[in-house]
């Protein structure tokens, strides 16, 4: 943890809930290897994917970039490293709705394998540039962590506990 164990760190949150959509990537791949694989199961795996990354998508666009742009910027202008990101997100926006639009189709492997390396793109600009802006942010007290990982975590929970109800 970047952060000291007494304060929170919403960044270890972020970079936990990318983790875990890294590894589910690396299960689906490994389920095109193998030739016995559900189906089903595999179109609600890539279901499961997406849904964490659009929750990541929401707590970035909704929570942490709000969050940085009102400690950054006067007059409403955004920065560089926000505006990549977002550039970023927009690509995977779109890899997810191929993906969904086809759970069972013919190109679902390679809109998956598309997704993936959109998304892995995005989570290292995430890292090298937002986060870094939000360390730096957070190094000159401009930005309470205790805080935004509170909010980060009220909307994650809301999130997946709505993502839930829609997978039964």
């Amino acid at each position: 943890m970047s952060q000291s164990a007494a304060v929170p760190d919403p960044l270890e949150r972020l970079r936990d809930e990318r983790l875990q959509i890294d590894q589910l990537f690396d299960s689906f791949a490994r389920r095109q290897q193998n030739p016995g694989h559900s189906a089903a199961e595999t179109a609600r795996l890539s279901a499961w994917i997406c849904t964490l990354l659009r929750v990541h998508d929401d707590l970035e666009t909704r929570v942490l970039e709000p969050a940085l742009t009102a400690r950054l910027v006067a007059g409403g202008h955004g920065h560089p490293a926000l505006a990549r990101a977002a550039a970023r997100r927009v690509a995977v926006r779109e890899a997810m709705d191929r993906v969904e639009a086809s759970p069972r189709g013919p190109d679902h492997w390679a809109e998956m394998a598309t997704l993936a390396r959109q998304a892995r793109a995005w989570f290292r600009t995430e890292e090298r540039e937002v986060f870094a802006l939000a360390n730096a942010l957070a190094g000159g007290t401009a930005l309470d962590l205790a805080a935004l990982d509170e909010q980060l975590g009220r909307r994650q929970e809301d999130l997946l506990s709505a993502g839930r109800g829609a997978q039964r």
